[in-house]
């Protein structure tokens, strides 16, 4: 059930970031704003527990993939916050678009293949 719901959410967030860019949020303005800072890790801890939840019920190769990035990403925020802060000209010159694009491709990967494994 909690992997099920892992899906949902990933697939919620995909649909959310599509809505975002339509309406002409500045979704790498928002990211790379330190005010943000906060709710940014809280967001990418939430994944970080909803994937650990998930690997107790199963032992997919997958769900620890998914474990890692939201790892990686959690201890990236807060141990080297200056580094992350500091790449925003990388993202600017792929461009507000190409993020979203990405950002939707693999949040909807991640949201389809984890809703699979939960059957």
């Amino acid at each position: 059930m909690i992997i099920f719901a892992l899906g949902c959410f990933y697939l919620l967030n995909a649909l959310a970031i599509l809505w975002l860019d339509k309406s002409g949020f500045d979704l790498i303005g928002f990211i790379f704003n330190k005010k943000n800072h906060g709710i940014y890790l809280i967001y990418e801890s939430f994944f970080l527990f909803l994937c650990l939840l998930s690997l107790i019920g199963s032992q997919h190769f997958f769900l620890w993939l998914l474990f890692l990035m939201h790892s990686v990403n959690v201890f990236y925020l807060y141990f080297n916050m200056n580094d992350f802060y500091s790449n925003r000209e990388s993202f600017d010159l792929i461009g507000q678009q190409s993020i979203v694009n990405i950002s939707v491709v693999i949040f909807s990967i991640a949201g389809v293949f984890t809703i699979l494994i939960s059957l």
